[in-house]
């Protein structure tokens, strides 16, 4: 039950996160795109991970707000285009191939 509650609290603070990077990029919608951007959400949750581990290790609070500020920068730039319209069959391959050629067992 414990590691539910600490996964809901990490994915609560990447969607804050989240929201906080969204609103500094969206000051640069003047610019001409094609399409509407959004925060890619994996390199997200994966800041935002190692940010609680090392800012729980950091007793200065100065590195840890200067961690703070790397991790929505680096939150901030990867951002994803929403084409929209996207839908793509899902390939299912033959269930009996459970090992195909090029990634045979390593054993």
């Amino acid at each position: 039950m414990q590691d539910f509650y600490a996964s809901v609290f990490v994915y609560n603070l990447t969607m804050a996160a989240s929201h906080e990077a969204e609103a500094a990029f969206s000051k640069f919608e003047h610019q001409k795109r094609k399409y509407v951007y959004q925060i890619n959400k994996n390199v997200a949750l994966a800041e935002v991970r190692s940010l609680l581990i090392e800012s729980l290790c950091e007793e200065n609070l100065e590195l840890r707000a200067e961690l703070f500020r790397q991790t929505m920068a680096t939150i901030a730039s990867n951002e994803l285009p929403v084409r929209p319209g996207r839908s793509f069959e899902h390939n299912v391959k033959h269930k009996s191939l459970k090992y195909p050629l090029n990634k045979k067992s390593a054993l």
